[in-house]
């Protein structure tokens, strides 16, 4: 295991692959492979990550960051993506699903979905922007991709993971 082992305990982190048995790791030539396929290196703090935690979700996990769309001040997440052939969670998958149609360049990489399955949390691999990681707020995209749908959440995906953190009944709430 890595240095996420702890973190991913203590946010209930679960292993969303349907049909699975035990959560899906990832060898250092499967890792150099999805980099070739993507076409940018991963973070090494990404990278170290998705090797053990590829298709986890965090169920009543959420995030807060500054001037956040629709005046929420959390947002939930859901499951982070994973090489994962055949699954609503497989990073490819869901990289190409943007990349092919526009949405984005191949330059951002969406690496979890936000809990409503819509909005992709997204790591920067190239440009003065790498290793950031942003919301894609889809409610805010326009063709041509220009970026001004993105919300910066956090510098380095080690500071996006620590900010995660259980939502409390009160924010339940208040939705």
């Amino acid at each position: 295991m890595n240095k996420y082992e702890k973190r991913v305990a203590e946010l209930g982190g679960v292993f969303s692959g349907k049909g699975w048995t035990q959560p899906v790791t990832l060898s250092e030539e499967q890792l150099q492979k999805l980099e070739k396929e993507i076409g940018f290196p991963l973070p090494e703090d990404y990278r170290e990550f998705l090797k053990d935690y590829g298709g986890y979700g965090f169920w009543d996990t959420v995030f807060s960051f500054a001037n956040m769309p629709d005046r929420r001040t959390w947002w939930g997440v859901g499951t982070f993506y994973g090489v994962i052939a055949s699954s609503p969670f497989d990073l490819l998958m869901r990289h190409h699903s943007f990349v092919d149609n526009e949405l984005m360049g191949p330059e951002l990489l969406p690496i979890m979905d936000e809990g409503g399955d819509h909005d992709p949390i997204c790591l920067f691999l190239g440009g003065d922007k790498k290793g950031t990681v942003h919301l894609f707020y889809e409610e805010e995209f326009d063709f041509p991709y220009d970026y001004s749908n993105l919300y910066h959440i956090a510098d380095s995906f080690d500071e996006f993971i620590q900010m995660l953190r259980p939502i409390n009944d009160e924010e339940k709430r208040q939705g």
